[in-house]
């Protein structure tokens, strides 16, 4: 369990629970219980998608090597991509909170056990509308690797730092797409694409009725692409070059 809010709706607890996501790429999976008065219960999944584009996190690719949203049910989802046994951990802090709205971040931590462990940003916003709850949640950063074909893998599109504003689910982020950063200059190239990998600042905030949205506010063709690092509690640094 991440969270659990008693007030957001009348008569009515509301949970927010984290279990290891399928796919190809560390994620979490997201799902909202409520439970009223009467002891019923409703759970959902709440959408996620990531700050660099991405549809979502729970993926797989198919043989052209596209990527292909996980539904419920696909008999893709062997041990291959479902983490059974992973020892994951989580940190939440409380973003904003007001009458009827709730925001967190969540950030998972994957193998906290081994010297380099992995490491995943979320934020997670609750909106109560007409007596249901609206879900959603961006996947900021991350430190996954990605597999692309040809033998190729790239680090995934990230949050490259996340200045929030203080007490509301806020913040202006800097982002930039996939991109290896062991690669040399000859093959395989820095970016999956020939085309112009920029990084670009993004305003991220929360829409009424809708969930969180981005738009850009500036971009920078020119800055490199940074080998980012994620601690345990979310904080987003670049380690100096050796």
């Amino acid at each position: 369990m991440l969270e659990h809010f008693k007030d957001l709706l009348p008569q009515a607890d509301v949970f927010v629970f984290a279990s290891p996501g399928a796919g190809e790429m560390w994620n979490a999976h997201l799902s909202l219980v409520t439970i009223d008065a009467e002891g019923k219960f409703d759970m959902q999944a709440i959408p996620k998608w990531g700050i660099a584009g991405e549809v979502t996190d729970e993926y797989k690719t198919n043989g052209f090597k596209d990527i292909v949203p996980i539904k419920a049910g696909d008999l893709c989802c062997d041990n291959d991509f479902v983490p059974i046994g992973a020892g994951d951990e989580y940190r939440t802090h409380l973003l904003e909170q007001r009458p009827g709205f709730r925001a967190f971040d969540a950030i998972l931590t994957v193998g906290s056990e081994k010297s380099n462990p992995v490491h995943v940003v979320y934020w997670i916003g609750l909106e109560a509308v007409d007596g249901k709850i609206v879900a959603n949640a961006v996947r900021l950063a991350g430190e996954s690797w990605m597999y692309t074909g040809c033998g190729q893998e790239y680090r995934e599109g990230t949050a490259r730092f996340i200045r929030r504003k203080a007490g509301v689910a806020e913040a202006t982020v800097g982002v930039q797409g996939p991109y290896n950063p062991e690669s040399s200059t000859a093959f395989p190239p820095d970016y999956p694409t020939e085309d112009s990998n920029c990084v670009g600042t993004d305003f991220l905030h929360w829409k009424t009725r809708a969930g969180f949205r981005v738009h850009r506010v500036g971009k920078d063709c020119k800055a490199p692409h940074e080998d980012i690092k994620i601690s345990d509690d979310g904080t987003l640094t670049v380690p100096a070059k050796k």
